[in-house]
């Protein structure tokens, strides 16, 4: 499947990619400095919509050293009321995507509510959300971790515009890492997620209607973009003693290994016990344990 005709059939043959740098964390009190719109249409950029904000209050000087935006490069420009109608003209009822939309949609919320404007219902995707249930053997997940993983610049990191753009792509790659999953596994997504309001959920819905219409149920739309390199949390060492024979009595008891090598060794029975079901589940194929044990056993040795 190409990759047009992969949005088109999750309706996402155009999406807007947003972010907004802002004063601060609080969308109650901070304020919008810095707006990024940018159109995707069949997955290349066909229009943007980049301006700075004058807050109307002081930029800290921490968000400068962030951003590198200053009051006086905010000073003359347009205030939130003087932007907020051209904005939401280029949103329309486009889906939004952004990377951690929860803080963006805060914000845009609030813009809308000051300025006594209605918000539209827009679909909202995640790339922050995406990235962490499918890149699941990255160690780092923020937009600069990200645009590097996919070959995208980052030299203008914590600007608008830049951040935007780099979204924009990671979700396209993101959207074809979701592809290769078949629809057992995205059905079980959504009977996960069924009837909650999180973002993401209509790119599970719409997945899962394209791959019933496919019909093939064993694979996915497209083959998977990755190929994972899982660390096994199996350690394997082979030492020279050989251990097939040794009971936790043996390593535990009153005259085992541990009473001999430590001073103040003492035996404690619930630790014995304890090893023995260790030894037990681990040696017995198909078992697993469940063990809780209060402080003081010895679980650690």
């Amino acid at each position: 499947m190409e990759s047009k005709e992969l949005l088109q059939s999750l309706k996402l043959s155009t999406f807007i990619a947003f972010d907004f740098e802002t004063t601060g964390l609080d969308p109650n009190n901070d304020r919008i400095i810095e707006i990024a719109a940018i159109r995707f249409e069949h997955g290349e950029i066909v229009d943007r919509f980049v301006s700075l904000v004058n807050p109307g209050i002081d930029i800290p000087n921490l968000i400068t050293e962030i951003t590198g935006i200053s009051n006086s490069m905010v000073y003359k420009s347009p205030t939130e009321a003087e932007i907020i109608d051209d904005f939401l003209s280029f949103l329309r009822d486009s889906p939004l995507v952004a990377h951690n939309i929860r803080f963006d949609e805060q914000f845009l919320s609030r813009l809308c509510q000051r300025h006594e404007k209605e918000e539209n219902n827009f679909k909202k995707y995640d790339t922050l959300q995406l990235a962490r249930s499918l890149l699941f053997e990255q160690p780092v997940f923020n937009l600069t971790a990200l645009s590097d993983f996919y070959g995208l610049s980052s030299d203008n990191a914590h600007r608008a515009e830049n951040d935007t753009e780099n979204t924009g792509f990671i979700f396209l790659e993101l959207i074809k890492e979701l592809a290769g999953y078949p629809l057992d596994f995205i059905s079980k997504v959504n009977a996960l997620i069924q009837g909650e309001s999180i973002p993401n959920l209509h790119l599970y819905v719409e997945m899962a209607s394209a791959l019933a219409m496919k019909g093939d149920l064993q694979k996915g739309l497209i083959k998977h973009g990755i190929i994972p390199n899982c660390k096994t949390n199996i350690f394997s060492h082979n030492g020279p003693n050989s251990v097939e024979s040794l009971s936790a009595e043996d390593v535990f008891g009153n005259s085992g290994a541990l009473s001999k090598v430590h001073r103040n060794f003492e035996n404690r029975p619930n630790q014995e016990q304890y090893a023995k079901l260790v030894n037990k589940i681990l040696s017995e194929s198909g078992k697993i344990g469940v063990l809780e044990a209060g402080t003081g056993l010895g679980k650690s040795m």
